[in-house]
């Protein structure tokens, strides 16, 4: 997936948030959006060989929160909470995985380089909760339930990016990433259902 088309997917996304006029999307939008931007200036990221399906990958993600995030109807309680957790082992995932191509990209090298990831994604998850507090109108340093929950499923896709990434670094192929999101999703799928 090239640049220019990034744009135009990124661009009807926001065409679409204003349409609904669903503002507290933007946020998530505008930060997706200028991280592919900045990454596909880069040319070591453009050199890389898989840069296209990372794109899609990225890409992929941010339209499923769009359309997750502004339906308007809902399902059972129980479906919900498995789309929510979902959503935040997936969240996990792929910014543990962009942070690491920003590492590789930018050449920052260092010893704990999964724990940086692991540690820079979950503050920026505590970040995240305290912002859709405060978009709700909550107290901003209370977790509630849905919240805690929320971050120990991105404690989860932390644990299941730290497994694909040692994975990716042994047999690196589109195929093989494609094959682990699957096998792992069927089974976090079974775990959260029981």
């Amino acid at each position: 997936m090239t640049l220019n088309t990034i744009r135009l997917i990124a661009f009807g996304l926001l065409c679409y948030i204003v349409y609904i006029q669903h503002w507290s999307l933007l946020p998530y939008w505008s930060t997706m959006v200028v991280s592919l931007e900045i990454l596909n200036r880069q040319k070591t990221y453009i050199a890389q060989r898989y840069h296209p399906f990372f794109n899609v990958l990225f890409v992929a993600y941010l339209i499923m929160v769009v359309v997750d995030r502004s339906r308007t109807y809902k399902v059972h309680f129980r479906i919900e909470w498995c789309i929510n957790s979902m959503m935040h082992i997936l969240f996990a995932m792929i910014v543990c995985f962009k942070i690491s191509q920003y590492l590789t990209v930018f050449a920052i090298k260092t010893k704990y380089r999964n724990l940086y990831i692991a540690l820079l994604f979950n503050i920026l998850g505590v970040l995240n909760e305290f912002l859709q507090n405060a978009m709700c109108n909550r107290a901003l340093f209370i977790l509630i339930p849905d919240a805690q929950k929320d971050l120990v499923m991105n404690i989860v896709g932390t644990g299941a990016f730290l497994m694909m990434d040692n994975i990716i670094r042994k047999r690196s192929t589109p195929l093989s990433i494609v094959m682990l999101f699957a096998v792992f999703e069927d089974c976090s799928f079974a775990v959260l259902v029981n």
